[in-house]
């Protein structure tokens, strides 16, 4: 294999890489949206919301929004 090959072939692995974090990193969000969701629905208070998933206040402000 030539060092052009390897090249090429290292930013392929990099970009696979980066591309499965990023889809772990997304499918963890969405997890705790639905989590977060199913707070809101069994009436949970926000406070208690924040404190159990310990997200930021705005982020559960802002998918509280959605519903």
């Amino acid at each position: 294999m030539g060092i052009e090959q390897a090249i090429k072939e290292a930013i392929l692995n990099e970009a696979k890489r980066i591309g499965i974090e990023e889809g772990k990193a997304e499918g963890e969000l969405k997890v705790q949206k639905e989590n977060v969701f199913g707070m809101f629905a069994e009436g949970l208070p926000i406070d208690a919301i924040v404190r159990i998933t310990k997200l930021p206040l705005a982020t559960i402000q802002a998918w509280q929004k959605e519903i």
